[in-house]
């Protein structure tokens, strides 16, 4: 091939000498097809006339995640995946997602931003191949250089095809900067424009300051025009109120902007401006937020606008966004996908944001030594709540047994003192249900001598008649997904098991486990890999009574047990230890 593409060049340019020079084009004609293939990738997939325009959006209260509408002509756009989220959020304290902002990259991936939180220094990041898949949420701490900074909103990222810099952008509020333009009513945001560079996502620049003129600004997007940079952006000013969207422009893509234009938005407040390019055309989309409503207004030479907010529409509820290319295949892919939970709604979680001791209308505690001849005293006092997380607190201390009696058969009693202490917490008494998914994302300890869990079991009969589900157990290096019900022989279960190993890097990580229960069976997940599923013909109670246990509403149970009959030996290990919990959801069919 080669050989065929020299002579055409020598024939076109009229230079005999190229097939003289063969052996050098074929060292450098491999590194100009990757140039050109990667090029043509970008170009063909932000400008194919088969493409369609996706708007990424969220809903209110920004807990569900990221949604995605769809539009051929740049005017109408129809929600996919029934409105249902295609990712939820777990990056950030608050673990929002709020003014999600996607690009291609260079590679051909899609890259996101999003805020996390009203009141943190970071941003969530992730990246995608096909937009269904995504990578772990990470923070991003783009302020935390300084840590007087209230908030860190609405990024967005501008990917620079001349230098390959991923540049990411947001508004945040250092108090005390900018004092001659704060807010006027008692407000706490005065926000300029923030950016870092990066080529990879993992090093970047130190951040600093990209838009200041003067005013409070915040929910900026950018755009290229021919050799310009176009800044859309929202004026802030609440005294007087200003609240519409301008523009600045420059030539330079990181500094050197202009005064803000005159509003192109009209006599109603606007925020959260997204743009695309229709022929001619830009079309730019914002969110009159106090009329609960979208609204566009577009130009062909960014100087003239005109209202087409009656030439719209768009999924109910949408809120600030960013809209982009995708080629025909992505799009089919996009309209083909249903994540599961679109026949499901949310009926029950704790996200665990509250700081301090768990949510008391979620749950109560199991106290003392409880089963399996575990070396761990329950307490409530080992479970709290930090950062986002329910933390469950393994700890070695030694104390007197309240309950201990010399001599005794029971072995609850017959120790004299505790060596080990934890937590269960139970939704007994607070919250029953039958049938649903349930979601967890969690991490684990797997040292020697832990045992964590997250399991249910039946209100009514005695174990196992009640029947119980190990959504998630661990211990001596085992990962199980486990179903126990009744036999003829009293406290002896039929199990049905599945298990498979797990190392410390695995556990390191945080993973999903899920339950997916109905009246046909139930089935059992982590990070979307089935463990376990069995029909639920098959675990009625094997005692004649013709009772399924499965057929009645359970309660949940999240504990850290140590030792005993199953856990391992924990007397080498180095405590404290720690099963750490992000959140517990329960979704039912609707």
């Amino acid at each position: 091939m080669i050989n065929t593409i020299l002579i055409l060049l020598s024939r076109l340019t009229g230079n005999k000498s190229l097939p003289k020079n063969a052996n050098i084009f074929r060292l450098i004609m491999p590194a100009i097809f990757v140039f050109l293939f990667a090029n043509n990738l970008y170009a063909q997939a932000n400008s194919s006339s088969d493409s369609a325009w996706i708007f990424a959006y969220f809903k209110d209260p920004a807990k569900d995640g990221l949604h995605f509408a769809y539009s051929m002509d740049g005017y109408r756009w129809t929600a996919l995946n029934n409105d249902e989220s295609f990712l939820q959020p777990m990056a950030g304290k608050d673990k929002l997602m709020r003014d999600p902002c996607i690009v291609r990259g260079g590679d051909g991936k899609f890259y996101m931003v999003w805020t996390v939180s009203w009141n943190e220094r970071s941003i969530g990041y992730a990246e995608s191949s096909d937009l269904i898949h995504w990578s772990q949420q990470q923070t991003l701490p783009v302020m935390d250089w300084d840590t007087t900074t209230i908030n860190a909103w609405a990024p967005e990222i501008f990917y620079d095809v001349k230098t390959k810099n991923y540049m990411i952008y947001w508004a945040s509020t250092i108090p005390g900067k900018f004092p001659s333009t704060g807010m006027k009513k008692g407000g706490r945001y005065n926000q300029r424009m923030y950016y870092v560079l990066t080529k990879d996502f993992k090093t970047f620049t130190q951040a600093a300051l990209l838009y200041d003129k003067g005013f409070n600004v915040i929910d900026a997007t950018i755009q290229q025009n021919g050799d310009d940079y176009v800044m859309f952006l929202k004026n802030e000013s609440d005294s007087p109120a200003q609240k519409n969207i301008r523009i600045a422009t420059s030539k330079m893509l990181d500094r050197n902007y202009s005064e803000a234009s005159e509003p192109i938005t009209g006599n109603y407040w606007a925020e959260g401006p997204t743009v695309l390019k229709k022929e001619n055309k830009w079309v730019v989309y914002f969110d009159k937020y106090i009329d609960h409503t979208y609204g566009a207004v577009e130009s062909t030479d960014l100087k003239n606008w005109k209202d087409v907010s009656d030439n719209i529409s768009l999924p109910k509820g949408i809120k600030h966004g960013t809209v982009f290319r995708v080629n025909a295949q992505e799009l089919q892919t996009l309209l083909q996908y249903d994540n599961g939970n679109s026949n499901y709604t949310l009926v029950w979680a704790d996200e665990f944001n509250k700081e301090g001791v768990p949510d008391s209308s979620n749950w109560n505690y199991e106290k003392g030594f409880v089963r399996n001849e575990e070396d761990q005293w329950y307490q409530p006092e080992n479970a709290y709540c930090k950062d986002g997380y329910l933390i469950i607190e393994a700890e070695r201390e030694q104390k007197p047994n309240p309950d201990y009696v010399e001599g005794s058969d029971d072995w609850r009693k017959n120790r004299s003192h505790i060596n080990y202490t934890s937590s269960c917490l139970i939704t007994r008494n607070k919250h029953t249900w039958q049938y649903g998914r349930f979601e967890m994302r969690a991490k684990i300890d797997v040292s020697n001598g832990m045992w964590p869990a997250w399991w249910t079991l039946g209100t009514t009969k005695p174990w196992p008649s009640n029947g119980e589900i190990d959504i998630m157990e661990y211990y001596r290096g085992k990962l199980l997904a486990n179903i126990a019900c009744g036999t003829n022989v009293l406290n002896k279960a039929q199990w049905f098991s599945n298990r498979g190993p797990v190392d410390s890097v695995w556990a390191s990580r945080f993973h999903v486990w899920r339950m997916d229960w109905d009246e046909d069976a139930i089935a059992l997940y982590v990070d979307d890999s089935l463990m376990n599923r069995v029909p639920l013909d098959s675990l009625e109670n094997k005692d004649g009574s013709g009772f399924n246990p499965f057929k009645q509403s359970h309660y949940m149970l999240l504990n850290l047990a140590i030792g005993g009959q199953n856990g391992g030996d924990p007397s080498q290990t180095i405590f404290p230890k720690k099963f750490e919990i992000d959140y517990v959801r329960v979704y039912q069919k609707k």
